[in-house]
């Protein structure tokens, strides 16, 4: 045996990485977030100033304001007429005999103020096969001709049809009388 007995090496320890620089700049975030957070809240829940109120001058002669002009279409429509609940119900369940033409049509109800069909209403709709949504706009008048219905009592909503199916009506009925 030699004299010479070195214990063995140990491995040196490994070098240390320097620390990553992510987590300080989380933190800058973090800090930056918490001061937007604060300075936008504080903003948003201040009390509103009210103006100082002007002070009336001593001696100014008031003159009353003019009457507003009469606009001849701004006529007040009879109180008696259905309200759009009515309107939306009564529609909804006759709705499928409707005439649609990209998504419009007309129909005119009955006001039984005048004992006659009298409001004019155009409906839009929007939505899904089966699933739709309505929207109701009072006409001055009807844009389309009525669709010949007989007079059924308790009826309360007459359609309109456009132009193309008024044609393709009249056909069909000449076809019709011409066959006999």
């Amino acid at each position: 045996m030699s004299s010479d007995t070195t214990p063995p090496a140990t491995p040196a320890p490994p070098a240390r990485l320097a620390p990553s620089k992510a987590p300080s700049w989380i933190m800058v975030g973090f800090v930056l977030g918490l001061l937007v957070f604060y300075t936008v809240n504080d903003y948003l829940h201040r009390p509103k100033q009210q103006p100082a109120p002007q002070p009336e001058p001593a001696s100014v002669a008031t003159t009353p304001a003019p009457a507003p002009a009469e606009n001849p279409k701004s006529e007040i429509r009879n109180p008696q007429s259905p309200s759009l609940l009515i309107i939306d119900t009564i529609f909804r369940k006759w709705s499928v005999n409707a005439l649609w033409d990209y998504d419009k049509t007309e129909v005119l109800f009955y006001n039984p103020a005048d004992n006659k069909f009298s409001i004019p209403i155009e409906v839009v709709r929007r939505g899904l096969e089966g699933d739709y949504t309505y929207f109701y706009r009072p006409l001055d008048a009807l844009t389309r001709p009525l669709v010949p219905a007989p007079d059924t009592p308790g009826t309360v909503l007459r359609f309109t049809e456009n132009e193309e199916a008024t044609r393709l009506r009249e056909e069909k009925q000449r076809e019709m009388w011409n066959f006999r």
